[in-house]
């Protein structure tokens, strides 16, 4: 059989009647730091050859890889990198929930090196015709699969990334119409002795996301100075409740409380106290229904924290039973907004209350509300003028 020898370092090229061509072999250094033979066929010999140069360049830049390593086998290794550097628990469970049901099943057998912007753009296609993914999260999707194989081109494995350019579905702005400062009004009478009135007269003046507002504990409740720190917000997963710090540093803040929801606080309070005496502390054998002692502000009838669906469940109810528009508990944040530039109070003094991490983000998604404080503004001071 015809071997072909090339120069040192180069490998060698022989027909391979099996494959009706030639294989080329070369010795090169794998990602371990062993000797490994690459073997790399072709139609001629001058296919096996640009193969087998292109291992040997690939192999200097230090982008050789080995041939199985698969898309799945990437994104695990760059969540496993992500929760090292001590990334927060919901976006650890948000990456996993886009990788499981979405990223894997469609891409993680395909070898690396092998995955094509063709392919990626070709899912972005389908799950977006069929309905399977809406805009938003199709973008959180590919966020992840881009941002991974980034990772995967920094580690060598692969020399460019096939997501940097892609065609991806607009996704369209929805400008928020939050309760009016009359329609808060009849929510304010519409929660008047209810369980939750206190939670839900709380959300509405201060603007706390769902999170912070059923992760508050007593310590973070100032009820003589009248303010609110916030410096952890709730979260519900694989079981059990976890308190976290914010997700900015704009995050933690102070928030003052107006008269009403210092009085409800102070009545709810009163009313905890006594609940917790009715029930008794908790026993494993002689009280197991008692109260579990967590500091929290807003609970069960056992002191646990609130899950966050039950919540929205009472929420609805009380709407619903006031005749108010749909919104959900967590649009009493907005609504809290709209309050606050309905009074004249500054866009960057809403920004700070709500704690957006940047300023931009609050113009951005209330720039339709603060048109209407300041058309509201020009109309006081034309009356003033009597013009």
């Amino acid at each position: 059989m015809q071997t072909t020898r090339r120069n040192n370092g180069e490998g060698s090229i022989q027909p391979f009647p099996q494959r009706g061509g030639y294989r080329g072999s070369i010795w090169l250094t794998n990602p371990s730091g062993q000797m490994k033979r690459y073997h790399r066929y072709g139609k001629s010999r001058k296919a096996v050859l640009e193969q087998l140069r292109k291992l040997r360049n690939d192999s200097d830049k230090g982008l050789l890889v080995t041939a199985k390593l698969t898309v799945a086998e990437v994104i695990e290794e760059f969540i496993e990198s992500r929760e090292l550097i001590g990334r927060r628990p919901k976006t650890i469970q948000s990456y996993r929930y886009y990788s499981n049901y979405y990223l894997i099943p469609n891409f993680g057998r395909i070898v690396v090196s092998q995955l094509t912007r063709v392919t990626i753009q070709r899912f972005i296609k389908t799950v977006s015709k069929d309905g399977v993914l809406n805009a938003q999260s199709i973008r959180h999707c590919i966020t992840l699969l881009r941002t991974a194989l980034k990772h995967a081109v920094a580690k060598g494995y692969i020399e460019t990334n096939p997501a940097d350019v892609l065609d991806l579905p607009a996704v369209a702005k929805v400008e928020k119409e939050p309760y009016t400062t009359e329609e808060a009004r009849q929510l304010i009478k519409a929660i008047e002795g209810h369980r939750f009135e206190a939670l839900f007269a709380t959300s509405l003046t201060t603007g706390l996301r769902e999170g912070e507002i059923l992760g508050l504990r007593w310590a973070d409740v100032d009820l003589e100075q009248g303010i609110i720190t916030v410096n952890a917000t709730l979260h519900r997963r694989d079981g059990s409740w976890h308190w976290e710090s914010p997700k900015s540093e704009e995050s933690k803040r102070v928030v003052a409380l107006i008269p009403y929801t210092l009085g409800l606080l102070a009545k709810h309070r009163e009313s905890q106290s006594a609940e917790r005496l009715v029930v008794g502390e908790y026993h494993p054998t002689n009280n197991p229904k008692g109260w579990i002692n967590q500091d929290v502000v807003f609970t069960t009838h056992q002191g646990n924290p609130l899950l966050a669906r039950n919540v929205l469940r009472e929420f609805v109810n009380v709407r619903d039973g006031a005749g108010l528009r749909r919104q959900t508990y967590h649009d009493l944040r907005h609504a809290t907004a709209n309050l606050l530039l309905d009074t004249g109070v500054s866009m960057d003094d809403v920004s700070k209350i709500l704690g957006h991490s940047q300023y931009s983000i609050t113009v951005d998604f209330y720039k339709h509300l603060n048109r209407e404080a300041r058309r509201a503004a020009m109309d006081k001071m034309s009356t003033s003028l009597a013009l």
